[in-house]
């Protein structure tokens, strides 16, 4: 027994990494692969999850020679048995006959897969919490917990909508037990650093293929192993907030080598964020740079000479590694000449195999610093060329008369004399003429202020019966999401999901600034609370202009598991599993 908690305690932490690099792989192929592989690796998030809860749970009941001293552990016993043997029975014939087939076939056999495994964890923590633990209370400190209880409140008015999503259920059952199992002190923070070693090693598996197969073209805006530089710009902000929580961590522990290592990889991603071109990670980053600083050094008069001294050497260190971040993207693909296209991004404009070292179709640094400098000018020119172009020349192609009916406000089209719903399709786009001077709002916002107008006109009060909408701002701008998390939230789900969403949030950062929980806890709480706390600034401030609500994406994922150090430090106390 003895040799069988050493090695659950050095496997545990082992497990827990590879859930962060399986994170990472599921963020990368939900950032390019096609819809059926994104169906793939969003249920690849429940594998992941998984270890984080069996691990804690007490499971020696199910042995044989387990002397059982209560009925309801007989009682266990029984219905877990009974269900894996369902289990079997049903799943069988869908392994055999989807498990070796096509991706959409591989996203029926996942969805089996973990329908099976956390029906075994919703047994047993069923009998975890009205019968194991009864009389210790830990669990009803759990539950009685304000961030749990609005958590709880916005699952269950989400699955109660009139949307399609079933993956508020599926949540409902897989984050409820990870945030009520029993947890000690130190294994709160052994999983959080766990996810963060992932993420880091996530990071250097994903950008050395990138430096090794993504040439640096097509677009100042760094893309990375990803198709879309806001993506890789998430990715890169998340990577950056793992980076953090192991300097938390390695401060505590006196590790100064290690600290130094992974202060100066921390500051590398600043260059590395820049590159991405992205306003909201910008943002972001920036914020959750300012709050961890502040958490680090207690925000107290005396010590803002420290808070300042390792901003400044951090935003030091970021220039200093900025021209190595670019030679690396711009040079290290060349040697190789083997550039990976993914679908869709084919083009004789873009590096081929044969194409030399000092190709004019790589960007230099000067295209890129004026393309990526020039997004800041938000009052003097807020929408890049293209788009502008696009959304502004549009004209009505309807093959009527081209008549139009606009509304009060002379931009939405209101109706097209064929009878066309306007946004419906390219021919028929809800707006023609934009004007991007009219106010403040849209000079700052640009076609956001146009995209939020039209959500907001869509909102329900249990929101919209499609998963996803496709609406066409132009003949050659279709629209897909919200671009604001919560606006995305709440057209999905309805008006009641959308404010409990937002209280969650808001009780979320309350509780993991609160002074009890940064300044007077001991010291093994606060690497968990740092990491949710900068992981809930992030997903917020990058959620304003960007949707990061998408399953399988980083923040997503990572918003949810910031809760879990904020609702299990609620009865952290008295669990005593071993």
């Amino acid at each position: 027994m003895e040799k069988l908690k050493i090695f659950k305690k050095n496997i545990k932490p082992l497990i827990y990494t590879a859930c962060g690099v399986g994170l990472c792989w599921i963020d990368l192929w939900r950032g390019i692969g096609s819809g059926a592989q994104w169906a793939l690796a969003v249920n690849c998030i429940g594998f992941c999850i998984f270890p984080m809860i069996v691990l804690r749970l007490d499971w020696r009941m199910l042995l044989p020679k387990y002397e059982i001293t209560e009925k309801w552990q007989k009682a266990f016993r029984i219905i877990f048995y009974l269900w894996v043997i369902a289990f079997i029975i049903c799943a069988y014939p869908v392994f055999k006959y989807f498990a070796p087939g096509t991706d959409y076939d591989a996203q029926i056999a996942t969805a089996v897969a973990n329908a099976g495994l956390y029906g075994a964890v919703a047994i047993r923590m069923y009998f975890y919490l009205f019968f194991e633990n009864s009389s210790s209370g830990s669990e009803k400190a759990g539950i009685k917990s304000p961030v749990f209880l609005l958590w709880l409140a916005f699952m269950v008015l989400a699955i109660i909508s009139v949307n399609k999503f079933i993956w508020p259920l599926w949540f409902l059952v897989m984050f409820g037990s990870l945030y009520l199992a029993p947890v000690k002190k130190s294994e709160t923070e052994e999983i959080i650093v766990g996810l963060a070693n992932g993420l880091i090693l996530g990071f250097f598996w994903i950008q050395g293929r990138a430096f090794l197969y993504r040439p640096y073209d097509c677009s100042p805006r760094y893309y990375g192993h990803y198709t879309n530089p806001n993506v890789n710009a998430m990715f890169y902000l998340f990577t950056y907030i793992a980076w953090l929580t192991k300097l938390t961590y390695y401060r505590i522990k006196k590790a100064t080598k290690r600290y130094a290592f992974t202060f100066l990889m921390a500051s590398s991603m600043w260059a590395f964020e820049f590159f991405t071109g992205c306003r909201s990670a910008w943002l972001a980053f920036a914020a959750v740079t300012i709050v961890y600083w502040c958490v680090e050094t207690k925000t107290v008069l005396k010590r803002l000479k420290v808070f300042a001294v390792k901003f400044s050497f951090m935003a030091l260190l970021a220039l200093v590694t900025f021209l190595p971040v670019y030679a690396c993207m711009r040079y290290i693909p060349p040697l190789r000449h083997h550039p990976i296209w993914y679908q869709g991004e084919y083009s004789e404009d873009r590096v081929m195999a044969w194409d030399p070292i000092d190709s004019p179709k790589y960007k230099s640094l000067d295209q890129i610093l004026y393309g990526n400098l020039g997004r800041l000018a938000f009052f003097a020119k807020n929408i890049n060329d293209d788009e502008k172009e696009i959304l502004e020349d549009a004209e009505p192609k309807d093959i009527c008369d081209h008549s139009v009916v606009y509304a009060a406000d002379g931009e939405t089209v209101s109706s097209y004399s064929c009878g066309k719903e306007p946004g419906s399709d390219s021919l028929h786009p809800l707006y023609i003429d934009i004007d991007y001077e009219r106010n403040i709002l849209t000079r700052v916002l640009g076609i956001r202020y146009h995209i939020y107008q039209y959500i907001i006109s869509k909102v329900r009060l249990f929101g919209n019966e499609e998963p996803y909408f496709m609406m066409w701002f132009a003949d050659d701008f279709p629209l897909g999401h919200a671009h604001n998390s919560i606006l995305m939230i709440t057209y999905w789900f309805g008006a009641f999901a959308g404010i409990t969403f937002v209280m969650l949030i808001i009780a979320a950062c309350l509780q993991s600034v609160n002074k009890n929980r940064i300044n007077n806890k001991p010291e093994e709480t606060i690497v968990p609370v740092v990491f949710s706390l900068i992981t809930l600034v992030a997903f917020i401030l990058s959620g304003l202009t960007e949707c990061t609500v998408f399953l399988g994406e980083m923040p997503f994922s990572l918003f949810f598991i910031a809760l879990f150090p904020l609702i299990c430090q609620s009865f952290i106390k008295t669990s005593t599993i071993d």
